[in-house]
């Protein structure tokens, strides 16, 4: 039966309000769905993976969907019932359709996120799949790498006993060049071990940060590791130059002080009076070190040529036969050298003619006699100390007793001026006896270990007191103690150095001389071998 105007207008009123009243129910679910969507995103933000976060923005996708799905089909329904009532062409059926048509859009957008957020969850879980296989390949090769770092490690061990073998066997006996070539090879060795330890590191730590990430704080270590593997290399490179350096000035004084003595067809053993027991035996079996041949050149030069001889002059001849000059040309220059010395000799003579009644004979062949000397030097002595050292007059007959009884241990006299002139600048505040001591102490120690300069001694005593915090007899007994249980000598250097790294570590200082003594078990004196050695103490 067809329904009149007003009957149509109460029925689609009533079913409109259910309509109205269900999609703003639906409307509110939604609203409520991206609420906590968003909610879990911000909780997720900092401490989830990215496979997770997808996975919970799926889930909320796929129930705002299944609403916007009731959503649409309630309008759907909405629709049908006002065609049924109203027909195909009314407004209220196209208001509804348009309606629909916005259900139906939202419905889609939903169906078109979940596809891409679905496609999204897949791409990030194979991402993180292959990242776990990654950090796994990555703890298994730093696992590979820290037993490699553990080979190496042994072989530096090995190296150093092999090293102490071969200087065992080659005994007390062997020369100063025989042993300098045994350290540069050992030291190459090191060195080699040293630098594929640095390659080693670099791998562990590119192996870590793909393990850990770049920046976690497991990466710091790994860093600090390569750093100390880098600075252990260098000084290895260090040691290495420096020996070779060394090796070379040996080379040269033993080239030089042969070909003098071809040169002159003389021996060590013409000069063994004016070089001494020591310094001969030394040079006869080669265990002299560059430092006391250069000494020995100064020596035999003075008593072949005549004590004006100009040693520069000497050592140059000496070295010409490296740039190709003949022996006979070397002969040549020796016989020039006299001369001028033997001039020179005259020359003083005429200017102090009034030293003749003191010296009487002792002017002799092409030389110049050591009283003679010994005039020209006191008074040469005197006025450097007046000149070059800022001391109260009642301290300078002090200062000249210490410079001549430094010389007296083999010391020259222009490096004994400059010690003393260092001890007694260094420490104004001592007495002139305590000065006196500290500087003779020096000469005694030089005079015994041949590779030690007097200067260096002097000055690295007052550097190791101040560092320490002791005396300067203190400082030098400890480098004196030092060296009497085998501490290198070209590395006391390294005493005030680490010392200090050490005081500032909370050591004092007798445990800074057992640390440095306790070098003596590793046979190395690198910084990082004595602090593992302190942690062992």
């Amino acid at each position: 039966m067809a329904r009149n105007n007003s009957e149509v207008e109460v029925i689609f009123k009533a079913q409109n309000k259910d309509f109205n009243d269900a999609i703003k129910g639906m409307n509110q679910e939604t609203k409520k769905l991206r609420q906590e969507m968003k909610l879990q995103e911000e909780q997720m933000k900092l401490n989830a993976t990215d496979s997770e976060k997808l996975q919970a923005k799926l889930q909320n996708l796929s129930r705002q969907y299944a609403v916007a799905q009731r959503a649409t089909q309630a309008t759907a329904e909405h629709l049908q019932r006002a065609k049924e009532l109203y027909g195909e062409n009314s407004t209220v059926v196209a208001k509804l359709e348009s309606k629909l048509r916005s259900q139906q859009i939202t419905e889609q957008q939903l169906a078109n996120s979940i596809k891409q957020t679905s496609e999204s969850l897949k791409q990030a879980r194979d991402a993180e799949q292959e990242r776990t296989s990654e950090t796994a390949k990555a703890a298994q090769k730093l696992k590979e790498l820290k037993g490699q770092e553990e080979q190496l490690q042994s072989s530096l061990s090995k190296l150093n006993a092999q090293y102490e073998l071969q200087k065992a066997t080659l005994g007390e006996n062997a020369s100063e060049i025989e042993k300098l070539r045994l350290k540069i090879d050992n030291l190459g060795e090191q060195h080699t071990v040293a630098a594929s330890k640095v390659q080693n590191y670099q791998k562990q730590l590119d192996q870590a940060k793909q393990q850990y990430g770049e920046n976690a704080s497991e990466i710091q270590r790994y860093e600090t590791q390569l750093i100390q593997a880098r600075t252990a290399e260098q000084q290895l490179q260090n040691q290495l130059s420096a020996t070779n350096r060394s090796l070379q000035e040996q080379e040269n004084a033993t080239k030089q002080l042969k070909t003098f003595f071809d040169a002159t067809e003389t021996s060590v053993d013409h000069f063994a009076n004016a070089l001494g027991n020591n310094l001969t035996n030394a040079i006869r079996n080669g265990t002299a070190s560059a430092r006391q041949l250069e000494q020995a050149i100064k020596i035999i030069g003075r008593e072949a040529l005549g004590s004006e001889a100009d040693i520069e002059k000497l050592q140059r001849s000496l070295r010409s036969i490296d740039d190709g000059n003949s022996l006979q040309q070397v002969r040549n220059d020796l016989r020039d050298l006299s001369r001028e010395a033997e001039r020179a000799s005259h020359s003083f003579k005429e200017l102090d003619i009034g030293l003749e009644n003191m010296l009487g004979g002792l002017v002799a062949g092409g030389g110049i006699s050591g009283a003679i000397e010994q005039a020209l030097d006191t008074s040469k002595l005197k006025t450097k100390i007046d000149v070059t050292f800022e001391v109260p007059a009642s301290s300078k007959k002090s200062v000249e007793e210490s410079v001549r009884a430094v010389t007296a241990y083999g010391v020259e006299i222009d490096e004994a001026l400059e010690g003393n002139r260092r001890q007694w600048a260094l420490n104004k505040d001592a007495s002139d006896k305590t000065n006196a001591a500290i500087a003779k102490g020096a000469a005694v120690i030089t005079a015994s270990y041949g590779d030690i300069d007097f200067n260096e001694l002097i000055q690295e005593t007052n550097e190791i007191g101040a560092t320490l915090g002791i005396t300067n007899e203190e400082a030098l007994g400890l480098v004196h103690t030092l060296l009497k249980v085998g501490f290198p000598p070209e590395q006391l250097d390294i005493i005030a150095e680490y010392g200090d790294q050490m005081i500032q570590a909370g050591f004092t200082a007798k445990e800074v001389q057992g640390i440095m003594a306790a070098g003596i078990d590793t046979k190395s004196w690198n910084i990082d071998n004595l602090l593992d050695k302190c942690l062992s103490l």
